[in-house]
């Protein structure tokens, strides 16, 4: 495949989903997925300090708003990493 047919290929502006009328470009797919798809599953900010949910990016902003269940799942790993260093 020549470079400039290959180019063209990639620019081809595709409809991502039924969901939206967003287009992007063949070539970005994999990024707009991993990055920016509001409909894309992504793991809560707060799962290194035990949070398990998974939901839509589009989602997850009001769920992570939520300072309460942080504060408290920030405290629980304090005490636990605490107990590790005695």
């Amino acid at each position: 495949m020549t470079r400039p047919l290959y180019t063209k290929i990639l620019m081809t502006r595709l409809l991502v989903s039924t969901k939206t009328t967003l287009t992007i470009e063949r070539g970005r797919v994999q990024d707009h997925v991993a990055s920016e798809c509001v409909y894309t599953i992504v793991s809560c900010k707060y799962s290194n300090i035990g949070c398990t949910e998974k939901m839509k990016r589009k989602d997850m902003k009001d769920h992570e708003e939520d300072d309460k269940v942080y504060l408290h799942l920030s405290l629980e790993k304090i005490h636990e990493l605490s107990i590790g260093l005695e």
